[in-house]
């Protein structure tokens, strides 16, 4: 009886022990893929800052967004839930593959090299204020999504025109 009073300790300990080893582990293999995203996306930023007026920008024409991918010129706009920039992001114009391929964000509305007239989905705008955009972004089945860009990131109509 005294040995399983001794015993019965040390096998707790021991089971223990391996449980927390195993969820350390588990969590160690989902940080590098979070670091990995998170490293992509502060040097993606950095490329578009380090660009200055070298950019290209998304455009409202007959109330709908576009943006021309040019591979000369960076750009990466978010569309965000909410006007503002720590809102959750839903959607991404970007010209990096890495940011676009395979929608490695998982951004509800997608990711994108550019927006044009083939492109299914289409964004229409809706209205503006000194910090940001509003639009409708509609997918190809019909659901519809409010966006907010950047003011930024977007050139309105009346300011091509000038």
């Amino acid at each position: 009886m005294k040995k399983i009073i001794y015993i019965l300790p040390i096998f707790i300990l021991v089971a223990l022990a391996s449980c927390k080893q195993t969820t350390s582990n588990a969590s160690e293999k989902e940080s590098p893929v979070i670091s990995k995203l998170d490293s992509m996306d502060r040097e993606h930023a950095q490329s578009v800052r380090r660009s200055g007026d070298h950019i290209s920008k998304a455009y409202v024409s007959d109330g709908l967004l576009y943006l021309n991918a040019n591979i000369k010129k960076d750009h990466r706009v978010f569309g965000y839930a909410q006007p503002d920039t720590l809102s959750e992001r839903l959607f991404l114009l970007s010209v990096f593959t890495n940011d676009v391929e395979n929608n490695p964000f998982n951004l509800p509305v997608g990711a994108h090299y550019e927006l044009d007239m083939y492109t299914q989905l289409r964004i229409k705008y809706q209205s503006h204020d000194d910090r940001f955009v509003k639009a409708i972004a509609t997918d190809s089945l019909g659901k519809k999504t409010t966006l907010y860009f950047e003011k930024k990131w977007v050139e309105l109509e009346d300011e091509l025109d000038q």
